[in-house]
């Protein structure tokens, strides 16, 4: 559940958007991995005693026990004349393993089975109830298989697990789709888009077809003017984590928080890259991207695109222009850290990496409580697919 601001003047987050894609590797027969030796599943650590305790500062600069393989699952999603002509830039997975994708030139969603093998199209362009605006649409599914649409007509659309339409909510109340969210395992929506309220708000998305959903919950630091967001990582249960709010100084920390509304643990973070050549500019929108992923067994994946100096430098269009080794490709640097929250230890980290080295060899998402995910392929021609892909902590040789 990851979002893509692009105003101008904004580091674009897309650049952090790929968790384990903010990492290059190197092709090694069927899968990519790092440059090192490894050997077996990654160790976890042994839980410390200590590991509710309210603060936690990890200091790790070297040493670090395990590193990442991606191994592309044998299931792809490809375009199909007549059915499929576009295969969109997001994948989804529900609990049932189906897949699903939007088509962004028309209002319509691609119900996919887990092996890839195409099932229906629903939904179509319009306004109506059911209906979707053409353009990019965030898809997510929640606990009980209700799938929620976000669109271009500044909406949420739900539908039960058989896909019929319960309701509509506007993005205004909750949210819009590309802004932080998650859905809760009680059938909540945790919004975190920044509120003079708090910055979590949980509304009531349940039973009732209610298109103004009560709010239920406001809690954490209130927003200021510039309504800044944090991103989110939940996998089950009655906690998640949140990263640290935009349009502040940025700080390398991760809250968990309770969603009654405690604060129950805060891990900062101290890392050299964050210090340098480094711009942080809360006030022209330019500094610091974080995204978290929570893979529901107490790993916390931690990407972070990192501005330079000549980032600050680049006009608007050339901040847009993506491509490998180009002005705004060399001007950021990105990083991947694998944190074992329970341990209070990070596993891996791997970085500095250019935004177009992990977008191009790495997963551009995961899929909720796991480590599977997807990427984009696209060839010289155009032609795009999805691949999905699954990703493996193994240790380094000698640890």
């Amino acid at each position: 559940m990851t979002r893509n601001l692009t105003a101008e003047g904004v580091l674009p987050r897309d650049l952090t958007k790929g968790f384990v894609a903010v990492c290059a590797a190197v092709a090694l027969g069927g899968s990519w991995a790092f440059p090192l030796f490894a050997q077996g599943a990654c160790k976890r650590p042994a839980v410390k005693s200590s590991y509710q305790r309210a603060a936690v500062v990890l200091k790790q600069s070297g040493g670090f026990p395990c590193t990442i393989e991606v191994v592309p699952t044998g299931v792809v999603l490809k375009p199909l004349p007549g059915r499929v002509d576009n295969i969109g830039r997001k994948v989804t997975r529900a609990p049932d393993g189906r897949l699903y994708t939007a088509i962004p030139s028309e209002g319509t969603i691609t119900v996919w089975a887990k092996d890839g093998t195409f099932l229906f199209n629903l939904g179509r362009e319009g306004k109506g109830p059911g209906e979707f605006a053409k353009g990019e649409k965030t898809i997510d599914v929640d606990h009980a298989g209700r799938l929620f649409v976000s669109d271009n007509n500044f909406r949420w659309s739900i539908f039960d697990p058989s896909h019929r339409f319960i309701t509509s909510i506007s993005s205004a109340m909750i949210g819009a789709g590309a802004l932080p969210h998650a859905l809760l395992d009680d059938g909540t929506f945790l919004s975190s888009t920044g509120h003079t309220l708090g910055a979590f708000r949980i509304f009531d998305t349940r039973a009732a077809p209610d298109p103004s959903p009560p709010l239920l919950l406001a809690f954490g630091p209130k927003a200021t003017d510039n309504k800044p967001t944090r991103s989110l990582a939940y996998a089950r249960g009655t906690s998640f984590w949140a990263g640290s709010p935009t349009g502040v100084k940025f700080e390398y920390t991760l809250q968990q928080w309770s969603t009654d509304g405690r604060l129950l643990r805060t891990i900062r973070r101290e890392v050299p890259w964050l210090r340098g050549d480094v711009t942080d500019s809360p006030e022209s929108g330019i500094q610091p991207g974080m995204n978290i992923h929570d893979d529901g067994t107490g790993l916390l994946f931690v990407s972070i695109a990192v501005p330079r100096a000549a980032y600050a430098e680049l006009s608007p269009a050339e901040r847009r222009q993506r491509d490998e080794g180009g002005p705004a490709d060399r001007a950021v640097r990105s990083y991947l850290e694998v944190i074992d929250v329970n341990a209070e230890a990070v596993l891996a980290s791997i970085g500095p990496l250019s935004p177009a080295q992990f977008g191009r060899r790495l997963p551009n998402s995961f899929f909720p409580r796991s480590r599977d995910g997807y990427q984009i392929r696209e060839d010289q021609d155009g032609f795009r697919t999805m691949q999905i892909l699954e990703t493996r902590l193994v240790q380094k040789s000698g640890r």
